[in-house]
């Protein structure tokens, strides 16, 4: 599974983690896939920009009592919303993909909204994780709110795909952006025929 985060949140943000729990991507840029855990963040260096994390459910294969640490650049590390702060954290809307902490594990995976915790009346979200096929169905489980984060996909390297995402808002809503501009112009003293306004979008009609 590879995701892509492509967000750096300010250096405050990321020093105010220690003590926190946040998911974190373990494995290295080139790897086939990416392995995301949840960790707990030891330390913030803010002249190499890297946080230290340990995983607090160290694997089988090591010591007693150890727990691996890892130093980790800023765009590895997602901080989880504040458990205690349903009201105030992002809701995910059905059909957006998430990245969320699979059920009795670390472990966090891609999955689909089902259902929110608003709908639920709950703290927990309803899911269908990407791969967890049973008897060819995609069961639905819950998770907390506070394991759920976004999914962030790096930009495309296709400059006509830059140039439909930059601009696509701006296409949709062509008319209801003349049509305000239109009914703004007399209130400034000025006749719309001497204005011209000109939006030139390149758009895929895929």
């Amino acid at each position: 599974m590879k995701v892509d985060v492509t967000r750096v949140l300010p250096l405050s943000i990321y020093a105010s983690l220690k003590g926190e729990q946040v998911a974190a991507r373990i494995t290295a840029d080139d790897a086939e896939y990416d392995e995301w855990i949840v960790v707990k963040v030891i330390n913030f260096d803010r002249e190499t920009k890297e946080v230290e994390v340990f995983d607090e459910e160290p694997g089988d294969d090591e010591e007693i009592g150890g727990q691996r640490t890892y130093k980790l650049p800023m765009s590895c590390i997602l901080p989880f919303p504040k458990r205690t702060d349903l009201s105030n954290t992002q809701e995910f809307l059905p059909r957006k993909q998430v990245l969320a902490v699979y059920p009795g594990t670390t472990a966090l995976y891609k999955a689909v909204v089902i259902s929110t915790p608003r709908k639920r009346k709950s703290d927990e979200y309803l899911l269908e994780f990407d791969d967890d096929e049973e008897d060819g169905t995609l069961p639905q489980r819950t998770v907390p709110f506070h394991y759920v984060v976004a999914v962030l996909h790096a930009p495309s390297n296709n400059p006509q795909n830059n140039l439909e995402s930059k601009f696509s808002r701006v296409g949709d809503n062509y008319r209801s952006i003349k049509d305000e501009v239109a009914s703004t112009l007399p209130h400034a003293g000025l006749e719309s025929s001497y204005l011209i306004v000109g939006i030139d979008v390149t758009k895929s009609n895929k």
